[in-house]
């Protein structure tokens, strides 16, 4: 402290620094002292007292004393040698007794050395030599950590060691401690030591399965420019055999980027079986080469939005069979979308590309009878959009219309399993006014048609598999279906009530409607309007001929400061109602919906849905999912309960699921805990455990995970991964 008080003060008298001539490439050497400074019979400049030396931008050094070779320009400083090393690596603190310093290439030599190589790099030994203007530097016996510590959680003692521009070093003869315990002696390896983006190895990671057996990964990290980067991580398991992850990255330009993300699997567990005995899916054996992908790639095109995203696998069985995550054990969609979309004045216009594939859960009771799980397809080969959006045309008339145009492929559809192709080409087109009949009862009035000419050819499969031509849903060639109606629409009362608290406000708005519809159709037959899709049934809402309506009621609740709210809470309840009979035969009664959602309440979000059935005075379904974010907690949950479309009486799913993650930073830990419970069967269908911890130098992660049963269907599969985390051993550094 009295050294910095002596220099600050001399430099703000005015202390005359001591300039040395040197043919430095516009680079100039100042050197500034407190002590004495001389010049002896050789011509050396000696200089003592608190030294301090700059070489333009790139050198601070500080010394107790110096001589300065004004022949060659070489420094050698001796005591307490502290210097700030700006080199195209980075910035790199040194310590040293002894330095030796040729300004002409930045090369030096320090002695009993202590240096910092990036945010958090330590070296502590005898020797550190850098040359070539100090990108590349040499390490002698000594001891490397990333712990700032007395005694360390993690270090090294090496015997030799080369830290290159590339920024990672080439380390021999190691031996590796936890505290003071030798843990593992390493003859060669290389790690990253710097903290920008920089090709490399990073940690090793290991664990083990049920299914796949112990395995072992060495990932590598690519960035040959600032605009791409891949991680490459070829592993091998002692039962399944050799995989290779993939996860790539580029972004040329602000509006041309992807990610990509995949891994090829060569399973051995299933190859080593015969094609009959191996696992089957959709009536298919797996086969040995396996692989998940997912790329997502946006861009712009023709001066509109591009946007590509893929979610594809060989099979439906590839997470849960290399499960990492209890997430991946769930019901999974394969999915191809590509999208072209811009608008043209008001208007927009959209094509899509498309492909759905999904595999529907099984019921306990399809599981006891040896079903295979059923895949659908829904294939829009393309589909073409143009929507123009609700206007006023004048008059007090509103004018609204989309025309669409798509070609379609079926494949196992819904319960009638509908296989074939399908083109339309269609309008659905509105033309209405409000009218304001009090200030607290609206109503809007008007006219609409939808249709479409259908061409395809569709078949349905019975119950026994049989191909039958010629059911309901049946679509003939060149046949036209649609329907113009008029409707009116009541909407009112609306009342508002506002409650005044201490420094916040609470607005409730409560809405009534009815809407009325009456029209006729082309054909009396429905068609497929809407797809509705959930783990273990295909629903398909299809358009009715008849007078109908609707009534509904809203409840809406605003909260925040005076003069500022935000949304809280929403419950919506309604029903159909059909005014018409099916052959002089009462309809059943639409159920009854009540749609909720919270916006935040206490960190709390949710929303949900309950059908309810009037006539059989049950619920057909009941479902609710949300979250909570509390300071250092969040958590997930979720209840879905649906009754069979056949049974009423029979409950055909009641599940939940429940994810809590807790950090608490005072012990440097995290936690993790997931369950997928089976309310039914009173069964865990899938659960997750993960405890981790990161101290300052040292982390480490345990990571349990349990599957109900694997590709087989017929054993539960326990995953278990242990993962050390040493910090600064192996990061990536900064991603663009």
């Amino acid at each position: 402290m009295l050294f910095r008080l002596l220099l600050a003060a001399w430099l703000m008298l005015g202390g005359a620094p001591l300039s040395a001539q040197a043919d430095l490439a516009d680079r100039e050497l100042i050197i500034q002292h407190l002590g004495d400074q001389y010049r002896d019979a050789e011509g050396r400049q000696i200089v003592t007292g608190g030294v301090r030396v700059t070489i333009g931008r790139d050198i601070l050094m500080t010394a107790d004393e110096l001589i300065y070779y004004t022949n060659t320009n070489v420094i050698e400083a001796a005591g307490n040698v502290k210097i700030d090393y700006t080199t195209e690596m980075g910035v790199i603190e040194i310590a040293a007794q002894t330095v030796r310093y040729d300004v002409n290439n930045r090369g030096a030599v320090f002695e009993e050395v202590f240096s910092q190589f990036g945010d958090e790099f330590y070296f502590v030994g005898s020797r550190l030599e850098a040359y070539d203007r100090g990108t590349y530097f040499v390490i002698n016996n000594g001891k490397v950590t990333a712990c700032n510590q007395p005694v360390a959680q993690w270090s090294m003692d090496i015997s030799h060691a080369t830290i290159e521009r590339g920024g990672y070093a080439v380390v021999r003869n190691a031996k590796f401690r936890i505290k003071r315990l030798p843990v593992i002696y390493l003859p060669w390896f290389i790690i990253p030591v710097l903290s920008q983006r920089q090709s490399g190895f990073l940690q090793p990671d290991t664990g083990s399965s049920d299914r796949n057996g112990s395995f072992f990964s060495v990932p590598y990290y690519w960035a040959p420019r600032a605009d791409f980067d891949a991680t490459f991580v070829p592993a091998y398991a002692d039962k399944a055999g050799f995989n290779l992850d993939l996860e790539m990255r580029y972004m040329p330009r602000h509006n041309f980027l992807g990610e990509l993300k995949g891994t090829f699997y060569l399973d051995n567990i299933i190859g080593d079986q015969a094609v009959a005995d191996r696992p089957t899916e959709d009536g298919k054996p797996l086969k040995k080469k396996r692989f998940r992908a997912d790329w997502f790639h946006r861009q712009k095109l023709w001066n509109a939005d591009f946007t590509m995203d893929i979610e594809s696998g060989s099979d439906f069985s590839v997470d849960r069979d290399f499960l990492e995550e209890a997430e991946q054990t769930r019901i999974r969609d394969y999915t191809y979308r590509a999208r072209w979309a811009r608008g043209v004045g008001r208007d927009h216009l959209s094509i899509n590309l498309g492909r759905l594939d999904r595999i529907l859960s099984l019921t306990e009771a399809e599981r006891a009878n040896g079903l295979n799980p059923a895949v659908i397809g829904i294939h829009a080969l393309p589909d073409v959009r143009y929507y123009q959006p609700k206007r006023h045309i004048g008059a007090g008339f509103y004018y609204r219309n989309q025309i669409y145009a798509g070609w379609y492929e079926f494949d196992n559809l819904g319960g009638n399993q509908l296989d074939g192709d399908l083109s339309r080409f269609g309008m659905d087109l509105e033309l209405s006014r409000p009218v304001e009949l009090t200030s607290f009862l609206h109503a809007r009035l008007g006219v609409a048609a939808f249709g479409a000419s259908y061409s395809g050819d569709l078949s349905s499969a019975v119950p026994d598999g049989n191909e039958t031509p010629g059911n309901d849903n049946d679509v003939k060639r060149d046949e036209e279906r649609g329907s113009a109606f008029g409707f009116a629409e009541l909407l009112g009362p609306r009342l508002r009530r506002t409650y005044d608290l201490e420094d916040r406000r609470l607005v409730h708005y409560f809405d009534t409607g009815v809407d009325i519809r009456a029209g006729v159709g082309r054909r009396k037959d429905s068609f497929i309007e809407s797809i509705e899709m959930d783990e273990l049934e295909i629903r398909l809402n299809q358009t009715r001929d008849d007078v109908s309506s609707v009534w509904r009621m809203n409840h809406r609740l605003f909260t925040g400061p005076r003069g500022k709210v935000r949304p809280l809470g929403e419950i919506e309840v309604s029903q159909e109602v059909s005014w018409e009979s099916d052959n002089g035969a009462d309809r059943p009664n639409e159920p009854i919906k009540a749609r909720f959602r919270l916006s935040g309440l206490g960190g709390l979000h949710g929303n949900g849905f309950i059908d309810y059935n009037p006539d059989e005075g049950v619920l057909d379904a009941l479902s609710f999912y949300g979250s909570v974010n509390k300071g250092n907690w969040r958590g997930y949950g979720g209840y879905v309960k649906r009754r069979s479309s056949t049974d009423m009486n029979q409950v055909q799913q009641e599940s939940f699921i429940g994810i809590s993650e807790l950090r608490l930073d005072r012990f440097r830990s995290r936690f993790k805990l997931y369950i997928d419970y089976d309310i039914l069967q009173s069964d865990v269908k899938s659960q997750q455990l993960l405890y981790g911890y990161q101290g300052q130098c040292v982390g480490f992660t345990i990571n349990y995970v349990r599957s109900p049963f694997d590709s087989s269907n017929a054993n539960n599969q326990d995953f278990l991964r242990f993962t050390v985390n040493l910090r600064n051993l192996g990061e990536l550094g900064t991603k663009f």
